[in-house]
């Protein structure tokens, strides 16, 4: 299965307010895109976002906020620390 089906299947949960089988499939989607795209691609930096989100929902703060982290140095290092789509992470 592809990061990107991976992904949808999280995007699915998320909806339906599943949040830890949504975090579970994220998890999913980020080991596989990071195999197909690099550690550093953008799509992760998205589907790190995602998992925030989830986490957030779940009140599991901390381990949010290490996921926005992450998510927002991999879009300043793909689009620069000025960019719009820097500021879209936790939107």
């Amino acid at each position: 299965i592809s990061g990107a089906t991976y992904f949808r299947r999280g995007q699915r949960k998320a909806k339906m307010r599943m949040f830890p089988e949504a975090v579970l499939y994220f998890n999913f989607a980020l080991e596989r895109l990071r195999a197909e795209l690099g550690e550093d691609h953008v799509d992760c930096g998205t589907t790190l976002n995602e998992i925030g989100k989830a986490l957030m929902m779940m009140g599991e703060r901390y381990p949010a906020l290490n996921a926005f982290q992450e998510a927002q140095y991999i879009r300043e290092k793909a689009f620069g620390s000025g960019a719009l789509e820097v500021a879209e992470v936790t939107s």
